[in-house]
């Protein structure tokens, strides 16, 4: 009955062109200076925390009688921080922002992501600002409304519009996403993306059936993807025809394979195919199966050192950070255990603030260069740091538009990962500009970033830390 239900629905939304229901937008305040949130709307309350100036909130509900504070004239809002305590602000602190906001509104990535968290709405429409992986600067999308795990570069799962090359790896898909969306579907870092501040947010259920019933089945769900059988549905209650279904078929529901081919639609308009499991014997309804990875096919950039050439390697290049840049510290990785972490408790209170480089240190044991910085006396991977205002965490200050000679990647690691392929040497000590900044490549261990180039057509992923900026 509800597969009955939500046919009707997608129906109704196809009918009107909508798969999006309106929410009012959250309004956000930052703090303008520094300032306290407290227990009530009084200077005299009780402090519940200390605010710096620049600091994201999410207003709870804005005041409206005006009060005298200090010689300015304001009402007290409540607020929320993004740790989930509430309190007051006194106006004459905030700013008090509608619309969207973009990533140079705020001093670091750490409070730009406190944006995201409190501004996003599940189903928020967004677009954009950075290429990530299969996702091109300017597509929009939908976020699925998920934790956000800041450990994790790619915190965000967008529902994008355009259909992508490659297929999130099923261990990634949260269990409530509705999987047939996986073929426009990408994990993108915070930083790739800026609200667009729409009204409407998605309704992932409805979005689904919409495409069950209009999208080419072929590019929802390719031949060879892995499927979990499931049971018919009587899509007619008047036509019991409608399920669409042999008794046979009973013994293959539960049971994991892979679609073997398209077959077309049968006369309910529901898309079929046929499996492996049974070998090709029964029509099978992709709408009552349960998609576990999606097939994207071979050469999606998954390289590998064995069997190459180890000579004439690229050192690590400083990219475009050198002695005076200002830099957004950030925390070293391990390479999924490949490397040291070089890493103190101490260090964790400088992550995500700014500071100026004073010294090219050298490599660390790893053979990462680590530099001085002006705010502690601790040594910092350049492979973790940001330049500010340009590039971005890991890019080594690289941006799309920038001239690099290219390097041939050295091996990382106890398992030397080189992420290369043979055909890659033509284009060695070559002159080439980047079109692309990917980021992390998933399933490479080094947890390198990753940027594409002119000079192969965007053919393969190069090793930013590998590149040397042309003058």
């Amino acid at each position: 009955m509800k597969r009955i239900q939500a046919a009707l629905v997608a129906l109704a939304l196809i009918a009107s062109g909508l798969t999006a229901f309106a929410e009012a937008p959250r309004t956000v305040a930052v703090t303008t200076e520094a300032t306290q949130l407290r227990a009530s709307g009084s200077a005299t309350a009780k402090v519940v925390a200390e605010l710096a100036s620049g600091v994201p909130l999410r207003v709870v509900a804005a005041g409206t009688s005006t009060v005298t504070v200090g010689g300015r004239k304001a009402p007290w809002h409540k607020v929320a921080t993004v740790d989930g305590a509430e309190g007051f602000v006194f106006g004459a602190a905030l700013r008090l922002v509608d619309g969207p906001m973009s990533y140079e509104d705020f001093a670091d990535d750490e409070l730009w992501m406190d944006y995201l968290e409190l501004a996003l709405r599940p189903g928020e429409r967004v677009y954009a600002v950075e290429g990530y992986g299969g996702v091109g600067v300017g597509m929009e999308g939908y976020w699925f409304p998920t934790s956000i795990d800041r450990s994790y570069e790619d915190a965000f799962l967008v529902v994008w519009d355009d259909y992508l090359d490659a297929s999130i790896f099923a261990e990634y898909i949260p269990e409530d996403f509705p999987r047939m969306l996986t073929a426009r579907s990408w994990w993108v870092p915070g930083y790739a993306i800026e609200i667009v501040g729409e009204k409407d947010v998605a309704d992932f259920l409805s979005m689904e059936d919409q495409y069950l019933a209009t999208e080419d089945p072929e590019l929802l769900l390719p031949v060879g993807s892995t499927v979990v059988l499931g049971a018919h549905t009587m899509v007619d209650p008047k036509d019991e025809a409608s399920l669409f279904w042999a008794d046979d078929m009973d013994a293959y529901v539960g049971e994991e394979t892979f679609v073997t081919e398209h077959v077309g639609r049968d006369k309910w308009g529901y898309a079929i195919v046929y499996v492996d499991a049974d070998d090709g014997s029964y029509y099978w309804r992709i709408a009552d199966m349960f998609l576990v990875e999606r097939y994207v096919g071979e050469g999606d950039g998954s390289y590998s050192g064995d069997d190459l050439d180890y000579a004439d390697f690229a050192e690590e290049s400083m990219g475009l950070i050198k002695v005076g840049s200002m830099v957004v510290l950030g925390r070293h990785d391990d390479g999924e255990g490949e490397f040291e972490i070089n890493w103190a408790d101490e260090m964790d209170a400088f992550v995500g603030k700014r500071a100026k480089v004073t010294e090219i240190v050298g490599s660390d044991s790893d053979g990462f260069l680590v530099v001085a910085v002006d705010s502690n006396e601790y040594v910092w991977r350049v492979r973790n740091l940001t330049l500010f205002g340009r590039g971005r965490p890991g890019s080594y200050g690289y941006k799309v538009g920038d001239r690099v000679l290219v390097g041939k990647h050295r091996p990382l690691g106890e398992s030397e990962l080189v992420f290369w392929v043979d055909e890659m040497e033509a284009y060695v000590g070559m002159e080439a500009t980047i079109t692309e900044l990917v980021g992390q490549v998933e399933d490479e261990l080094s947890r390198s970033y990753y940027v594409r180039l002119d000079v192969d057509g965007g053919e393969y992923f190069w090793r930013a830390e590998t590149l040397s900026p042309v003058e």
